[in-house]
Parts: structure tokens; sequence; C-alpha cells
């Protein structure tokens, strides 16, 4: 198995004239992660639901 299996679920990409990031849900072995993408600089990180609690 790779490192993230991604999930059939659609992802969101959220855009103006700074950013440009797409958000979607990824299963690894630990667990489902909150993959958050930014496309033009490079950078990926993924998170747990409880991680991401206000």
């Amino acid at each position: 198995m790779s490192e993230f299996q991604y999930s059939d679920d659609p992802s969101i990409q959220i855009s103006n004239e700074f950013a440009d990031i797409r958000v979607r849900k990824v299963y690894t072995r630990n667990g489902e992660r909150l993959e958050i993408h930014a496309h033009r600089r490079g950078y990926r990180s993924c998170s747990t639901p409880s991680s991401s609690k206000a």
C-alpha cells in the first residue's frame, strides 16, 4: 500500500489571488487524515480530525 489511499469523496479547492489549496480526506495505516495541499508552494500537511477541533 502506498503512503496514502485517497477517498472517493471529492476534494474541496479554495483559491484567491494569494493562495490555492486543495483539501481532501486520505486514509493511512494510522486512520483517516485531512490532507491540505498548497499546489503553488508544493506544501502538504496531514492532520487527524481530533487535531482540527477548535
